[in-house]
């Protein structure tokens, strides 16, 4: 078998006009249809195998190192991946890896679990197992996935409906926007918020659905930093739960306080036994992440050590973890540590370089470098690496970093031309290179919208200077004149008599053959497909997609764009076109989109190149790894692209080093969740409602993430601080008329609750309408207009950034064009004078209730830590409070106020200086 094959190969590779590309395309196709490794044939002493090496090398005499380092610094990412993976009866469309049959065990188990994988791992698609193991082994049961995006939810929604289309199970949607089959679903896709209601609603019909909950999906669940929604759903659910995510990097800390919820339950419910909860984590891609600088019309590659700040990297104490190198930037690193020079300036090992063995000892048995052996070889490069950084060997990683950096000035980067001349030269370099589609990220929705419009008045301006051109008018010309011998062929045979017509099928085999092709239409009337991105016809479904566009546009501009390749997609776009957009980059369609970080996480949108332009203080690790995790696309690309366009490279450097942040937790309990937990308990209809309703409280209230999150003496202080701040919280409540005696809602109670997402202005909202402030007999003028500034002061103003200059642009221009709209509110000093006493009297209230809380927590601390006001904060000098002190000196005075703690909740140090509560 190999014996004609290499026979092939030789004839291919002694032609001198064969491209190297086409010689690593050919080597990688044949490994990955034939194990070579397993044949057993002597690779270095058959002749027909050593002269094939020689051709495809290009030299004489080639050794196992020489022939090892050629398959990596050239065949590189596709180097052939032979699964050792065994199919598994649980999943039938694909192949699961190590991680994914750890996943599929948990869920057989019933237990939860928090997968942490690198985008496009295939999380999403192997979560879907659970879906349908609670669907075939429960009769009522329901499995919930919990997006973080509306948009997500809708695509996931899609993406079930379509799966079960066929069967008797149903899939429900539940956001804010849009409802559907919530109550008779088997599957339901929500948001955290909306979820979140069907747990705090002591509704029957909804606690029965919580109850009936199997499963929780919790997709991109690094999202619970940004809001405490995240917080409350895990903890009131009674069912295992799956967290998914790609950029978390204290996950063991969040399977530590997800076991402590678990724990608790198990003592409050006195079950049988704690449900355990795993940890599954892997760094592995399929495609490779290949860093590059844009400059010139080239595309400039970057090493990622060679990026890193040493300093950086020593404080840290390891390279990131999510870090992968390429089979090429591995070999690179290694000869980089290999380089130390003597004083003969004599390339010596290193001590590192020393502990690694050489690609000839290392693959001594293999002919063709499998990429799974490989990727153990990095590990150990790795590994050494990470060893020198906590040696804190500054000289030798200064000279790796030095050889592996890349000159800025030969490069001009970054280049200093126009943004639109760079743009367009940059889409036209991936064009020409074969690295479309991309996705260019900018924080700036204008600049993704000029972007966008550069590309076509590029196209535009090309197509009109080819449509101008004789030879192209001479062809528009034989193509209408085609046209005209087609109508008239058609009007001679129409104007005919009857008896004398030709055959009928005669004429229209004539019309045939003169009836305009496809090109010749496109010409006529169409774009011409030099003048656009776009590759191919759209299917029949982006058709439907496309003539619904036009329907509902709200934007001719974007509908322009597509049919021409191009998009831009950020928040402010119609949420129709938007989705439009999302469909046809998906389905190859659309070849670049420019995009604010609304692509960056959560829709499903791989591309093959992803680029970033213009630097700005959101672009920080997280939005890089997010965005850059979108290159690559499974099963179609070996590697993905990363291309920095203008980026300070010192900026490119702290992305690089820089490990994606924690998970962090935010204070356990506000105003409304505690009213909500009020109302959830003493408005449940039946008893065992009410003991579930007990039992989560307890938990929400006892296990917050903070207390897993932090260790003592922190843990113990947000203690204290969560269960003080419920007990007075209760009395603000009972002062504000929401609540009785009992804990049950009165007043306004139940507006409250139902403005929770709007806290705490809807508590202050109450508080007005309590206080009578709406009535007529308080605004003397237009009643209707105080009513809307009032609610727009409290739920609808954003900050107005605006120098001196611009802001008298812009009334001016209002105040020219008579606009009828309000967009600046007045001053809070033009408010009515009832409204600023009820809100002078509201902020007394307030003050009042929560001073006493804090003088409660300081003076509880001090119970538990009786020292730890006797040391300055900064410099950390001890003094004693039964020290002896002279009269007027500083240690006086800290003696002196120290003495006095009991009715303050100040400090001493900040004592010193005079200032009381009332400060």
């Amino acid at each position: 078998m190999f014996s004609s094959s290499s026979s092939n190969t030789t004839t291919v590779a002694s032609t001198n006009t064969v491209d190297d590309n086409w010689k690593i395309i050919y080597l990688a196709t044949l490994t990955s249809i034939i194990d070579l490794n397993s044949l057993t044939v002597d690779y270095w002493n058959d002749n027909e195998i050593h002269q094939f090496m020689q051709q495809l090398l290009g030299c004489r005499g080639v050794t196992r190192q020489l022939w090892y380092r050629w398959q990596i610094e050239h065949v590189d990412s596709r180097l052939p991946r032979q699964t050792h993976a065994i199919e598994d009866g649980r999943v039938k469309h694909y192949i699961p890896d190590e991680w994914q049959i750890k996943f599929l065990d948990t869920i057989d188990r019933n237990e939860s679990c928090l997968i942490v994988a690198p985008t496009s791992s295939g999380k999403t698609y192997a979560s879907y197992y659970a879906i349908d193991s609670v669907l075939k082994t429960s009769k009522n049961g329901i499995c919930v996935y919990v997006g973080p995006t509306k948009a997500l939810v809708n695509q996931v929604h899609a993406i079930l409906y379509f799966k079960y289309a066929k069967t008797n199970y149903s899939v429900g949607i539940f956001t804010r926007d849009f409802r559907s089959n919530v109550d008779n679903c088997r599957v339901l896709c929500t948001v955290p918020h909306c979820l979140q209601i069907l747990l705090l609603s002591p509704i029957a019909e909804h606690q029965n659905l919580c109850n009936k909950i199997k499963y929780v999906i919790f997709d991109e669940v690094h999202s619970m930093s940004n809001d405490n929604v995240w917080e409350t759903c895990m903890m009131f659910l009674d069912s295992p739960m799956i967290g998914l995510s790609a950029t978390v990097n204290n996950g063991q800390e969040i399977q530590r306080w997800l076991k402590t919820i678990e724990l608790r339950r198990y003592e409050l419910k006195q079950v049988q036994s704690v449900r355990p909860v795993r940890f599954i984590e892997s760094h592995k891609r399929l495609t490779d992440l290949h860093k590059y600088l844009y400059s010139n019309k080239q595309l400039h590659s970057l090493h990622p050590i060679g990026l890193m700040d040493i300093e950086q990297l020593i404080k840290n104490g390891c390279l990131p973890n999510d870090l992968t190198l390429s089979p090429k930037e591995t070999l690179q690193l290694y000869d980089a540590m290999s380089n130390e020079n003597n004083h003969n300036h004599i390339p010596l090992m290193t001590q590192y370089s020393r502990n690694i063995p050489s690609l000839e000892e290392f693959f001594h048995d293999d002919w063709i470098i499998e990429r799974e052996k490989f990727d153990s070889y990095g590990k150990l490069v790795i590994k050494q690496f990470n060893q020198m950084i906590r040696d804190k060997n500054l000289t030798l990683m200064n000279s790796i970093k030095n050889q592996l950096s890349v000159d800025l000035v030969s490069k001009e980067y970054p280049q200093s031309i126009e943004m639109n001349q760079l743009i367009i030269d940059f889409i036209l370099t991936l064009e020409r290179t074969n690295q479309l589609p991309c996705i260019v990220f900018s924080d700036s929705r204008c600049l993704c919208e000029e972007m966008a419009k550069y590309i076509v008045d590029y196209y535009k301006h090309k197509e009109n200077g080819i449509r101008q051109s004789d030879a192209f008018r001479r062809d528009i010309e034989m193509i209408k004149k085609k046209q005209r011998e087609v109508e008239k062929l058609r009007k001679y045979y129409e104007d005919k008599p009857s008896n004398k017509k030709m055959d009928e099928a005669t004429v229209r085999l004539l019309c045939d053959d003169l009836q305009l092709s496809g090109v010749e239409h496109q010409k006529l009337t169409g774009i011409l497909p030099e003048c656009t991105l776009i590759t191919r016809a759209p299917s029949r479904i982006e058709k439907q997609f496309l003539e619904r566009s036009y329907k509902r546009t709200t934007s001719l501009d974007l509908l322009e764009y597509i049919q021409r390749g191009v998009a831009f997609h950020h928040a402010g776009v119609n949420k129709r076109q938007r989705t439009v957009v999302e469909a046809l980059f998906r389905s190859g369609f659309l070849k670049v989109i420019f995009s604010t970080s609304t692509l960056a996480s959560g829709i499903h949108m791989p591309c093959k190149t992803v680029a970033f332009v213009k630097d700005s203080v959101w672009f920080d690790a997280l939005y890089y790894r997010q965005a850059s995790g979108r290159a690559g696309r499974r099963g179609f690309d070996l590697q993905g692209n990363i291309v920095f366009l203008n980026i300070p490279l010192i900026k490119i450097s702290h992305l690089t080093v820089s490990s994606v942040p924690d998970v962090y937790s935010h204070f356990p309990t506000t105003v409304t969740f505690l009213l909500r937990m009020l109302h959830l308990y003493t408005k449940s209809s039946t008893k065992q409602h009410r003991k579930i309703a007990y039992i989560r409280s307890r938990i929400a209230l006892e296990c917050p993430l903070c207390l897993s999150l932090n260790t003592p003496p922190m843990s113990t202080i947000n203690d204290i601080q969560t269960r003080l701040h419920c007990l007075y919280t209760l009395d603000f409540l009972r002062r504000l008329n929401l609540m009785n005696e009992s804990g049950q809602l009165i007043g306004l109670g139940g507006l409250v609750i139902h403005l929770l997402p709007y806290e705490p202005a809807n508590i202050l909202l109450s508080y007005l309408i309590e206080t009578n402030l709406f009535s007529n007999n308080h605004f003397e003028i237009d009643y209707d207009k105080q009513i809307v500034m009032i609610l727009s002061y409290l739920f609808t103003h954003v900050p107005f950034y605006a120098e001196q200059h611009q802001y008298e642009d812009h009334m001016k221009k209002r105040k020219d064009e008579k606009y009828n709209s309000l967009v600046l509110l007045p001053e809070k000093t033009n408010m009515s004078p009832h409204l600023r006493q009820r809100l002078d009297d509201y902020d007394e209230l307030v003050r009042f209730v929560y001073e006493q809380y804090f003088v409660s927590v300081i003076n509880e601390l001090r119970k538990q830590f009786p020292h730890a006001d006797q040391s300055l904060p900064l410099s950390k000098v001890d003094f004693k409070t039964f020290d002896i002190y002279d009269h007027g000196t500083f240690e006086y005075q800290l003696h002196h106020h120290y003495t006095f703690q009991n009715e303050t909740f100040l400090s001493p140090f900040a004592g010193v200086s005079g200032v009381d509560n009332d400060d």
